[in-house]
């Protein structure tokens, strides 16, 4: 059964105990600064290390910030470095329609910590599905 774990202007979690599936969703980000990117990082690496969900799910369709490199690297070092503790299996991405943010996105998994994770970016969350349960 899912429940929404937290939830601001900007994005939504909802994390299902039965399958082990946290869901980060990206609303409109129009507006959204650095800072308010940052702390939303920072409580996604918090609510991923309290529940330890097997599978992620982050839902970028609406997603429209562009993530430049220094805060690229930010994410690698502050945020994904902690994330391996928290051992998902496999990380589910939709793409989003913005091309700029959709390659800083891609850019981010790229890096040396990003790598180590078993990733996929997906057209839509419909496609995620048979994915996560593979």
């Amino acid at each position: 059964m899912e429940k929404k774990v937290f939830e601001n202007k900007f994005i939504q979690f909802v994390f299902d105990e039965e399958k082990r599936l946290m869901k980060y969703t990206w609303g409109n980000t129009i507006g959204l600064f650095e800072s308010d990117f940052k702390e939303i990082m920072g409580t996604q690496t918090e609510y991923l290390l309290r529940f330890k969900p097997q599978f992620l799910l982050i839902d970028n369709t609406n997603f429209s910030f562009p993530i430049d490199p220094e805060l690229q690297e930010w994410v690698n070092e502050q945020c994904l470095a902690q994330w391996r503790t928290a051992s998902p299996q496999k990380i589910a991405l939709t793409s989003t329609k913005e091309i700029i943010a959709q390659l800083s996105l891609e850019q981010i998994w790229e890096e040396p910590i990003g790598r180590l994770f078993n990733v996929q970016f997906f057209d839509n969350v419909e496609e995620v599905q048979w994915w996560l349960r593979d």
